[in-house]
């Protein structure tokens, strides 16, 4: 799902980016740790 980055990734911070996500209560968090 294409969300704003947190830094994760090495994805700079503030840019929309496609990450893994999960989604739980109308709130998503990225998934961490794949590769």
């Amino acid at each position: 799902m294409g969300v704003y980055s947190d830094g994760s990734y090495n994805v700079p911070a503030g840019l929309i980016y496609s990450f893994p996500v999960t989604c739980r209560n109308g709130e998503w968090t990225i998934v961490q740790g794949k590769t």
